[in-house]
Protein backbone atom coordinates (compact mmCIF):
# COMPACT_ATOMS: atom_id res chain seq x y z
CA UNK A 1 0.00 0.00 0.00
CA UNK A 2 1.20 3.17 -0.96
CA UNK A 3 1.58 6.27 1.34
CA UNK A 4 -1.51 8.08 -0.76
CA UNK A 5 -3.64 5.01 -0.61
CA UNK A 6 -2.65 4.76 3.15
CA UNK A 7 -3.73 8.12 3.58
CA UNK A 8 -7.35 7.42 1.68
CA UNK A 9 -7.74 4.47 3.21
CA UNK A 10 -7.58 5.46 6.89
CA UNK A 11 -10.04 8.09 8.10
CA UNK A 12 -13.02 5.77 6.67
CA UNK A 13 -11.75 2.87 8.84
CA UNK A 14 -11.60 5.15 11.53
CA UNK A 15 -14.75 6.42 11.04
CA UNK A 16 -16.94 3.08 10.81
CA UNK A 17 -14.79 2.48 14.22
CA UNK A 18 -16.10 5.30 15.75
CA UNK A 19 -19.65 5.57 14.29
CA UNK A 20 -21.00 8.86 15.66
CA UNK A 21 -18.84 9.03 18.63
CA UNK A 22 -16.78 11.27 16.67
CA UNK A 23 -16.01 12.64 13.62
CA UNK A 24 -12.71 11.95 11.44
CA UNK A 25 -11.15 13.53 8.76
CA UNK A 26 -7.97 14.23 6.97
CA UNK A 27 -5.51 17.30 7.00
CA UNK A 28 -2.29 18.80 5.57
CA UNK A 29 -0.41 21.02 7.99
CA UNK A 30 2.10 23.16 6.38
CA UNK A 31 5.39 23.22 8.08
CA UNK A 32 8.97 24.93 7.86
CA UNK A 33 10.58 24.38 4.78
CA UNK A 34 8.23 23.23 2.39
CA UNK A 35 8.11 19.84 4.58
CA UNK A 36 4.28 18.88 5.11
CA UNK A 37 2.49 16.74 7.83
CA UNK A 38 -0.71 14.91 6.97
CA UNK A 39 -2.94 14.34 10.44
CA UNK A 40 -6.20 13.18 11.81
CA UNK A 41 -8.65 15.43 13.65
CA UNK A 42 -11.20 13.35 15.60
CA UNK A 43 -13.38 15.66 17.07
CA UNK A 44 -15.85 13.82 19.17
CA UNK A 45 -19.95 15.37 19.77
CA UNK A 46 -20.05 18.64 22.09
CA UNK A 47 -16.17 19.27 20.93
CA UNK A 48 -13.93 21.44 18.37
CA UNK A 49 -10.40 20.75 20.07
CA UNK A 50 -8.76 17.52 18.14
CA UNK A 51 -5.58 15.55 19.41
CA UNK A 52 -2.62 15.88 16.65
CA UNK A 53 -2.17 12.58 15.27
CA UNK A 54 0.08 12.80 12.52
CA UNK A 55 0.06 9.51 10.16
CA UNK A 56 3.45 9.28 8.82
CA UNK A 57 4.75 7.20 11.88
CA UNK A 58 1.22 4.74 11.59
CA UNK A 59 2.61 3.96 8.14
CA UNK A 60 6.02 3.60 8.34
CA UNK A 61 5.04 0.88 11.27
CA UNK A 62 2.42 -0.42 8.55
CA UNK A 63 5.51 -1.08 6.22
CA UNK A 64 7.22 -2.84 8.67
CA UNK A 65 4.92 -5.10 9.30
CA UNK A 66 2.15 -3.76 11.69
CA UNK A 67 -1.40 -5.39 10.85
CA UNK A 68 -3.54 -2.51 9.64
CA UNK A 69 -5.83 -3.65 12.31
CA UNK A 70 -2.91 -3.16 14.86
CA UNK A 71 -2.33 0.46 13.02
CA UNK A 72 -6.06 1.29 13.23
CA UNK A 73 -6.10 0.14 17.01
CA UNK A 74 -3.08 2.27 17.90
CA UNK A 75 -4.38 5.55 16.40
CA UNK A 76 -7.24 5.07 18.27
CA UNK A 77 -5.23 4.99 21.11
CA UNK A 78 -3.46 7.64 20.81
CA UNK A 79 -6.70 9.40 20.60
CA UNK A 80 -8.08 8.28 23.17
CA UNK A 81 -5.49 9.21 25.27
CA UNK A 82 -5.18 12.71 24.17
CA UNK A 83 -8.55 13.95 24.01
CA UNK A 84 -9.90 16.19 26.19
CA UNK A 85 -13.13 17.08 25.06
CA UNK A 86 -13.34 20.86 25.14
CA UNK A 87 -15.44 23.08 23.21
CA UNK A 88 -13.17 26.27 22.64
CA UNK A 89 -14.93 30.14 21.86
CA UNK A 90 -13.55 30.74 18.56
CA UNK A 91 -15.28 33.51 18.14
CA UNK A 92 -11.36 34.94 20.31
CA UNK A 93 -9.70 33.95 17.25
CA UNK A 94 -12.40 36.17 14.92
CA UNK A 95 -12.28 39.28 16.43
CA UNK A 96 -9.42 40.92 15.84
CA UNK A 97 -9.07 43.21 19.27
CA UNK A 98 -9.02 39.60 21.67
CA UNK A 99 -5.88 38.65 19.67
CA UNK A 100 -4.10 41.77 18.42
CA UNK A 101 -1.90 41.76 21.79
CA UNK A 102 -0.92 38.20 20.78
CA UNK A 103 0.08 39.07 17.14
CA UNK A 104 4.18 37.65 17.00
CA UNK A 105 6.67 37.14 14.13
CA UNK A 106 9.13 34.84 13.04
CA UNK A 107 11.66 34.48 10.34
CA UNK A 108 11.96 31.87 7.55
CA UNK A 109 13.89 30.98 4.64
CA UNK A 110 12.01 32.75 1.48
CA UNK A 111 12.46 30.23 -1.43
CA UNK A 112 11.78 27.20 0.74
CA UNK A 113 8.37 28.34 1.72
CA UNK A 114 6.95 29.40 -1.21
CA UNK A 115 3.69 27.23 -0.75
CA UNK A 116 3.32 28.39 2.62
CA UNK A 117 3.72 31.65 1.25
CA UNK A 118 1.04 31.68 -0.59
CA UNK A 119 -1.10 31.00 2.20
CA UNK A 120 0.38 33.34 4.62
CA UNK A 121 0.29 37.66 4.77
CA UNK A 122 4.38 37.77 5.00
CA UNK A 123 7.05 40.81 3.79
CA UNK A 124 10.56 39.96 2.43
CA UNK A 125 13.33 40.64 4.14
CA UNK A 126 16.90 39.67 2.70
CA UNK A 127 16.62 36.24 1.32
CA UNK A 128 13.76 35.73 4.26
CA UNK A 129 10.21 36.05 5.00
CA UNK A 130 9.20 37.71 8.38
CA UNK A 131 5.57 35.63 8.52
CA UNK A 132 3.14 36.16 11.50
CA UNK A 133 1.94 33.84 14.49
CA UNK A 134 -0.37 34.05 17.55
CA UNK A 135 0.68 33.36 21.19
CA UNK A 136 -2.19 30.86 22.32
CA UNK A 137 -1.98 30.07 26.53
CA UNK A 138 -4.67 28.15 27.40
CA UNK A 139 -5.33 26.64 30.92
CA UNK A 140 -6.30 23.09 29.51
CA UNK A 141 -4.46 22.52 26.30
CA UNK A 142 -1.52 24.40 27.35
CA UNK A 143 0.46 27.42 25.45
CA UNK A 144 1.09 27.21 21.51
CA UNK A 145 1.68 28.91 18.23
CA UNK A 146 -0.98 29.23 15.52
CA UNK A 147 -0.08 31.09 12.03
CA UNK A 148 -1.79 33.95 10.63
CA UNK A 149 -3.28 33.19 7.23
CA UNK A 150 -4.77 35.55 4.42
CA UNK A 151 -8.39 34.51 5.58
CA UNK A 152 -7.61 35.27 9.29
CA UNK A 153 -6.22 38.47 8.10
CA UNK A 154 -9.18 39.17 5.62
CA UNK A 155 -11.75 38.59 8.54
CA UNK A 156 -10.11 41.00 10.72
CA UNK A 157 -9.77 43.37 8.21
CA UNK A 158 -6.71 44.05 8.85
CA UNK A 159 -3.60 44.03 5.94
CA UNK A 160 -0.10 43.28 6.37
CA UNK A 161 1.41 46.48 7.32
CA UNK A 162 -0.98 46.60 10.31
CA UNK A 163 0.11 42.85 11.55
CA UNK A 164 3.73 43.80 10.79
CA UNK A 165 3.66 46.94 13.02
CA UNK A 166 1.22 45.19 16.05
CA UNK A 167 3.73 42.28 15.55
CA UNK A 168 6.97 44.61 15.80
CA UNK A 169 5.40 45.82 19.51
CA UNK A 170 4.37 42.42 20.65
CA UNK A 171 7.42 40.29 19.74
CA UNK A 172 10.21 42.78 21.78
CA UNK A 173 7.34 43.18 24.76
CA UNK A 174 6.26 39.76 24.79
CA UNK A 175 9.47 37.71 24.09
CA UNK A 176 11.76 40.28 24.13
CA UNK A 177 15.42 39.75 22.83
CA UNK A 178 18.98 39.16 24.20
CA UNK A 179 22.56 38.10 23.07
CA UNK A 180 24.81 35.88 25.02
CA UNK A 181 28.38 34.61 24.52
CA UNK A 182 28.94 31.40 23.09
CA UNK A 183 29.97 29.64 25.88
CA UNK A 184 27.11 30.60 28.30
CA UNK A 185 24.52 29.22 25.82
CA UNK A 186 26.34 26.23 25.30
CA UNK A 187 26.77 25.91 29.34
CA UNK A 188 23.31 26.29 29.62
CA UNK A 189 22.23 23.71 26.76
CA UNK A 190 24.57 21.57 28.88
CA UNK A 191 23.46 22.23 32.07
CA UNK A 192 19.66 21.82 31.08
CA UNK A 193 20.78 18.09 29.35
CA UNK A 194 22.63 16.98 32.73
CA UNK A 195 19.92 17.81 35.14
CA UNK A 196 17.70 16.38 33.14
CA UNK A 197 19.54 12.81 32.16
CA UNK A 198 20.48 12.66 36.23
CA UNK A 199 16.87 13.07 37.75
CA UNK A 200 15.95 9.79 35.36
CA UNK A 201 19.27 7.87 36.59
CA UNK A 202 18.23 5.83 39.48
CA UNK A 203 20.61 7.41 42.09
CA UNK A 204 21.51 10.65 40.51
CA UNK A 205 19.71 12.27 43.30
CA UNK A 206 22.65 11.99 44.95
CA UNK A 207 24.41 14.77 42.85
CA UNK A 208 23.74 18.40 44.26
CA UNK A 209 23.35 21.48 41.77
CA UNK A 210 26.75 22.60 42.46
CA UNK A 211 28.08 18.90 41.24
CA UNK A 212 25.93 18.93 38.12
CA UNK A 213 27.59 22.56 37.57
CA UNK A 214 31.07 21.89 37.84
CA UNK A 215 30.28 18.35 35.76
CA UNK A 216 28.70 21.06 33.72
CA UNK A 217 31.90 22.99 33.55
CA UNK A 218 34.23 19.94 32.95
CA UNK A 219 32.10 19.14 30.02
CA UNK A 220 32.26 22.87 28.25
CA UNK A 221 36.28 23.17 29.12
CA UNK A 222 36.69 19.17 26.64
CA UNK A 223 34.15 20.50 23.62
CA UNK A 224 35.59 24.27 24.19
CA UNK A 225 39.06 23.90 25.30
CA UNK A 226 40.56 27.23 23.52
CA UNK A 227 38.60 30.32 22.98
CA UNK A 228 39.19 31.06 18.94
CA UNK A 229 36.70 33.64 18.24
CA UNK A 230 34.95 36.10 20.14
CA UNK A 231 30.84 34.95 18.99
CA UNK A 232 27.48 35.48 20.71
CA UNK A 233 24.10 34.13 20.55
CA UNK A 234 21.29 35.89 19.81
CA UNK A 235 17.64 35.24 20.30
CA UNK A 236 14.56 35.87 22.01
CA UNK A 237 14.36 34.85 26.10
CA UNK A 238 12.41 31.77 25.06
CA UNK A 239 15.42 30.36 22.72
CA UNK A 240 11.93 29.71 20.61
CA UNK A 241 11.53 31.24 16.85
CA UNK A 242 14.02 33.51 18.00
CA UNK A 243 16.02 34.51 14.85
CA UNK A 244 13.23 37.51 14.56
CA UNK A 245 15.52 39.13 17.14
CA UNK A 246 17.43 40.07 13.86
CA UNK A 247 14.66 42.63 13.49
CA UNK A 248 15.20 44.28 16.58
CA UNK A 249 17.41 47.12 15.20
CA UNK A 250 17.80 48.65 18.59
CA UNK A 251 19.44 45.66 19.77
CA UNK A 252 21.98 45.40 17.10
CA UNK A 253 22.56 48.87 16.98
CA UNK A 254 23.33 48.19 20.77
CA UNK A 255 25.61 45.80 21.04
CA UNK A 256 27.95 46.88 17.63
CA UNK A 257 28.13 49.98 19.90
CA UNK A 258 29.50 48.32 23.01
CA UNK A 259 31.49 46.21 20.40
CA UNK A 260 32.67 49.38 18.71
CA UNK A 261 32.28 46.86 15.12
CA UNK A 262 30.44 45.65 12.83
CA UNK A 263 28.67 42.79 13.18
CA UNK A 264 28.65 39.15 10.94
CA UNK A 265 25.65 37.01 11.16
CA UNK A 266 25.30 33.68 10.50
CA UNK A 267 21.60 32.94 10.64
CA UNK A 268 22.31 29.12 12.30
CA UNK A 269 18.74 28.47 12.57
CA UNK A 270 14.95 30.00 12.75
CA UNK A 271 15.70 29.89 16.78
CA UNK A 272 18.94 31.94 17.08
CA UNK A 273 21.75 33.56 15.12
CA UNK A 274 25.39 33.85 15.90
CA UNK A 275 27.18 37.02 16.09
CA UNK A 276 30.86 37.94 15.42
CA UNK A 277 32.10 41.31 15.90
CA UNK A 278 34.38 42.39 11.88
CA UNK A 279 37.30 42.47 13.72
CA UNK A 280 37.61 38.72 14.19
CA UNK A 281 40.22 37.33 11.79
CA UNK A 282 37.59 35.33 9.71
CA UNK A 283 36.93 35.62 6.09
CA UNK A 284 33.46 35.76 4.63
CA UNK A 285 34.10 32.79 2.64
CA UNK A 286 35.51 31.29 6.03
CA UNK A 287 31.78 31.81 8.18
CA UNK A 288 30.15 31.03 5.19
CA UNK A 289 32.02 27.21 5.39
CA UNK A 290 31.25 27.23 9.27
CA UNK A 291 27.28 27.95 8.43
CA UNK A 292 27.09 25.43 5.56
CA UNK A 293 28.62 22.85 8.14
CA UNK A 294 26.09 23.79 11.01
CA UNK A 295 23.31 23.94 8.83
CA UNK A 296 24.37 20.56 7.49
CA UNK A 297 25.29 18.47 10.53
CA UNK A 298 23.39 20.53 13.31
CA UNK A 299 19.86 21.99 12.08
CA UNK A 300 16.99 19.62 11.37
CA UNK A 301 14.99 20.27 8.04
CA UNK A 302 12.32 22.49 10.10
CA UNK A 303 14.55 24.21 11.87
CA UNK A 304 17.22 25.77 8.63
CA UNK A 305 17.03 29.28 7.66
CA UNK A 306 19.83 30.37 5.40
CA UNK A 307 23.33 29.73 4.14
CA UNK A 308 23.84 33.15 3.53
CA UNK A 309 26.39 35.58 5.77
CA UNK A 310 24.79 38.60 6.95
CA UNK A 311 26.44 41.99 7.52
CA UNK A 312 25.30 44.29 10.37
CA UNK A 313 26.80 48.12 9.40
CA UNK A 314 27.08 49.83 12.32
CA UNK A 315 27.35 53.04 10.79
CA UNK A 316 24.30 52.59 8.82
CA UNK A 317 22.65 50.76 10.60
CA UNK A 318 21.87 48.37 8.24
CA UNK A 319 21.68 44.80 7.89
CA UNK A 320 23.17 43.41 4.24
CA UNK A 321 23.80 39.89 2.35
CA UNK A 322 27.47 39.32 1.87
CA UNK A 323 28.83 38.73 -0.88
CA UNK A 324 32.33 36.91 -2.20
CA UNK A 325 34.52 39.76 -0.01
CA UNK A 326 32.06 42.68 1.11
CA UNK A 327 28.39 43.26 2.14
CA UNK A 328 25.45 43.80 -0.71
CA UNK A 329 23.37 46.46 0.00
CA UNK A 330 20.41 45.49 1.57
CA UNK A 331 16.72 47.38 3.47
CA UNK A 332 15.18 47.67 6.80
CA UNK A 333 12.79 45.01 7.64
CA UNK A 334 9.86 48.04 8.33
CA UNK A 335 10.30 49.18 5.10
CA UNK A 336 9.06 47.88 2.34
Amino acid sequence: MSYEEFLQAIPGLLQDRLGGEAKVSLHTVYKNNNQKREMLCILEEGSNVSPTIYLRPFYEAAQEGMELEAVLNGILAEYRRNRCGLYLDVDEFQRFDRVSSRVVYKLINYERNQEMLALVPHRRFLDLAVVYYLLIENYFIGNGTAMVQNRQMKLWQADEEKLFALADVNTKKRLGGEILPMEQVVHDILLEDLSRQIEETPGGGDLGPKDVEELAGQILTELMPEKHYEMYVMSNTERYFGAAALLDDGLLAEFAAQKNSGLYVLPSSIHEVILLPDTEPLSVEDMRRMLTGINENGVSGQEYLSDQVYYYNRETGKLSICGDSAPASAGNPGER
